[in-house]
């Protein structure tokens, strides 16, 4: 059921987005385009898909599901880094990260070592030296008073009771 729900969803949203973000002269173009594209192949891949099934099993659709949806996006992905002149590159410093380079862009490399920088902070939270937090009472042992003097006295026997207990 929520595999459902969610498959609902998306498809309202993709249609609403496409709808949206078309001018009203082509939305009824670009509408019936996109319905052959998002539904059009269903009668023509689904016997393959059964007949896929049948002999290699029932996993073996998902499976070349998955190869050719990376395929597919491993390919554009490419194609559109190569048309932007973009590639990446590994960096080492100040933590291993891969850095994107488009040259159209002027500030990549500052937004990437500051990304880098935030990821090394987040990732090294508790392997920061522990800091003693500065005693409160530090001017109380200093002076001379004798109620002073006294709350020196419970609040090192209380520190002491935190530390062993």
């Amino acid at each position: 059921v929520p595999q459902g729900l969610f498959m609902l969803l998306f498809v309202n949203a993709a249609n609403a987005t496409v709808q949206l973000s078309t001018p009203a002269i082509m939305r009824g173009r670009v509408m019936g385009l996109y319905t052959l594209v998002f539904l059009g192949g269903t009668p023509f891949i689904a016997p393959l898909v059964g007949v896929l099934a049948e002999r290699a099993g029932g996993g073996a659709p998902l499976i070349v599901g998955g190869a050719v949806s990376t395929l597919g996006a491993l390919l554009l992905g490419g194609w559109i880094a190569r048309s932007h002149h973009v590639h990446l590159e590994f960096r080492m410093r100040p933590v291993l990260h891969v850095h994107v380079a488009n040259p159209m862009v002027t500030d990549v490399e500052g937004m990437s070592a500051g990304l880098a920088h935030g990821i090394h902070r987040l990732t090294h939270v508790g392997r920061q030296p522990e800091v003693s937090a500065p005693n409160p009472l530090a001017a109380i042992e200093t002076s001379t008073d004798p109620a002073a003097a006294a709350a020196n006295e419970i609040a090192g026997a209380a520190g002491t009771a935190d530390k062993n207990g």
